[in-house]
């Protein structure tokens, strides 16, 4: 059985508990990413990041990926709208 793959991906980040390095950490990957900093809202400030691995990448492999980075495992979640995604980004 071949493992499921997810195509693009999406965690956030909070400015009080975010990597010091995480940006360098993502380039480190190779892995097309995007991320927009929310701190005009109500919620404290965040940075919502994207990632899109050309083919997909497996969970076992995103949650590698995460550990790389630093954010917590369970914090991902798949993204199955591109579109949908850059509009609640741009709100």
């Amino acid at each position: 059985m071949v493992a499921r793959r997810i195509r693009n991906f999406a965690f956030i980040l909070y400015e009080d508990s975010k990597p010091i390095n995480w940006k360098e950490r993502v380039l480190d990957l190779h892995i097309p990413g995007y991320y927009i900093l929310h701190d005009k809202d109500d919620k404290k400030a965040h940075t919502h990041v994207l990632m899109t691995p050309e083919g997909g990448r497996s969970e076992s492999n995103v949650k590698l990926i995460l550990e790389h980075i630093g954010v917590p495992t369970e914090s991902f979640r798949e993204v199955k709208s591109l579109r949908g995604y850059a509009r609640y980004l741009c709100h």
